[in-house]
């Protein structure tokens, strides 16, 4: 039996925490759930896509949509592709942050080349959206680097 208290810190846990949640159907209902602690990494996964989305005027909320629409399915291409080539993110870790199997982002990834190829305002945008990510995290790193005081200071003695 659980106590109150048990029940508030359970409560507390799940609140600050994402959960992922699986029941069996058919028999007594049985939920599992295995806390998972949000990380650096996909911190920084939620951002790339968001400047994505920003740029492509798409809201991120439908990325994950099943939406074909052009400027849905050119940003989930990007996001893809920029996950993929800079992030070095496998197809099938893309899959579940886009909510598509493997096999999809696969194909995104070779429609992402074909576009790129083809499309001058299509390169024009992931290439700006490319260095604009890359720029804020040089800048970041950098930032994180000298704001170091014993980098610092062994820096003036060098």
């Amino acid at each position: 039996m659980i106590t109150q208290r048990q029940k508030e810190e359970i409560d507390k846990i799940i609140s600050n925490t994402k959960i992922k949640l699986s029941v069996i159907a058919r028999k007594p209902v049985r939920i599992y759930y295995e806390l998972v602690e949000p990380t650096h990494e996909t911190q920084e996964i939620s951002e790339v896509i968001q400047m994505f989305c920003d740029v492509m005027e798409v809201p991120k909320f439908k990325l994950i949509s099943p939406s074909r629409k052009t400027e849905i399915t050119n940003c989930r291409e990007m996001v893809a592709q920029y996950l993929f080539s800079e992030m070095h993110i496998h197809p099938k870790k893309i899959g579940q942050i886009l909510k598509r199997d493997r096999t999809s982002i696969l194909h995104t990834l070779d429609m992402f080349q074909i576009h790129y190829k083809h499309e001058w305002d299509y390169k024009l945008s992931y290439d700006r959206t490319k260095s604009l990510i890359q720029h804020i995290y040089v800048t970041e790193t950098k930032n994180t680097e000298t704001s170091d005081p014993q980098t610092i200071y062994a820096g003036q003695n060098a």
